[in-house]
């Protein structure tokens, strides 16, 4: 997984240095946390603090831009609230783990015109892919889900522009699908808001 994150990396950075004479190409790497909702606070109801997301943005248009996302959010609780499994229910010290990795093309909407100190909100829509891991840890014993879901993430920010590059500000809502198996609920959709802080290189 380090090796593939490295290689996204270095793949959106080195196409944004050949384009950032025309500026029509935007880097950004946040900062990025995490509040769950629904099934997902169901199995963790702690605030994440561990997460970033990595994309590439390019501009069609001066106000509107389409491109690619990659991300991952860390979330873990230790609790000894009852669950329930397929075969019946849990109780006891348990520590459970969930791993989302979002996938995504974007598409941005900006308001305003480009200009070097002026910021610029905008809100987006990102749609494709969350592998999402689940691991639950009780004595010895130790359960786990693994799935692919299709979702989506709406998205509202501003860009603070710092000459050719700039720091962006978003929240996120994120959103999977029912997709696979679980082992602790009949409904595995999962849902979370980000709220991210970034650095973009290509403004």
């Amino acid at each position: 997984m380090k090796n593939k994150l490295f290689l996204i990396i270095l793949v959106l950075f080195t196409f944004n240095v050949s384009n950032i004479q025309a500026q029509r190409f935007l880097s950004v790497i946040s900062y990025s946390t995490a509040l769950p909702l629904g099934n997902t606070s169901d199995f963790i109801n702690s605030f994440s603090w561990r997460g970033f997301t990595v994309e590439g943005r390019t501009f069609t248009q001066d106000n509107l831009s389409f491109g690619i996302l990659f991300g991952w959010n860390f979330l873990d609780e230790k609790t000894d609230e009852t669950i329930q499994i397929e075969n019946g229910a849990v109780s006891g010290i348990q520590i459970r783990y969930m791993d989302a990795i979002p996938i995504m093309a974007t598409a941005h909407y900006y308001f305003g015109k480009r200009r070097k100190k002026s910021l610029r909100p905008f809100m987006g829509i990102n749609a494709g892919a969350f592998v999402i891991n689940q691991r639950m840890d009780i004595g010895i014993w130790s359960l786990r889900s693994n799935n692919w879901h299709f979702g989506f993430a709406p998205e509202v920010g501003v860009l603070v522009p710092l000459g050719t590059s700039s720091i962006a500000f978003s929240v996120k809502y994120n959103y999977a699908f029912a997709s696979g198996n679980s082992f602790y609920s009949d409904d595995n959709s999962q849902s979370f808001i980000n709220f991210n802080i970034g650095y973009g290189i290509g403004y």
